[in-house]
């Protein structure tokens, strides 16, 4: 809702929100993954993501992340991704390291990740 009230405010933010994910496969939606607002001005952009705990471990996480990077990338609006995630989790540590994101930095519970959109082929 947060996103819709800010859309409506500024149009522009329409792509830079949170995107549904669904499955191919039965057309249920498995999670949601997105941008946490529009690209800044050195063209960085942050992306988020949450699936449903009957979703992890399959690889959906992976494509859909790897299709947002590539996305990005086509947008010619960003040249930088930025994530976070939390040292307690493993999983989502995983899906970052599939699509060559970088560890960027560290603090005690939260290791921050980035990836320049250059190197995506």
């Amino acid at each position: 809702m947060q996103h819709l009230h800010a859309l409506k405010e500024d149009p522009a933010l329409l792509y830079w929100g949170v995107w549904l994910v669904k499955r191919k496969a039965d057309d249920k939606i498995s999670g949601d993954m997105g941008f946490k607002g529009r690209p800044d001005k050195n063209k960085t952009a942050e992306v988020g993501y949450g699936f449903l705990e009957s979703c992890w471990n399959k690889g959906y996480v992976t494509e859909a992340l790897a299709a947002l990077l590539n996305w990005a990338k086509r947008t010619a609006e960003v040249d930088k991704v930025i994530a976070e995630t939390h040292l307690d989790n493993p999983a989502s540590m995983r899906v970052l390291e599939k699509v060559n994101m970088q560890k960027e930095k560290q603090t005690e519970s939260v290791l921050y990740w980035k990836l320049d959109l250059e190197d995506i082929h």
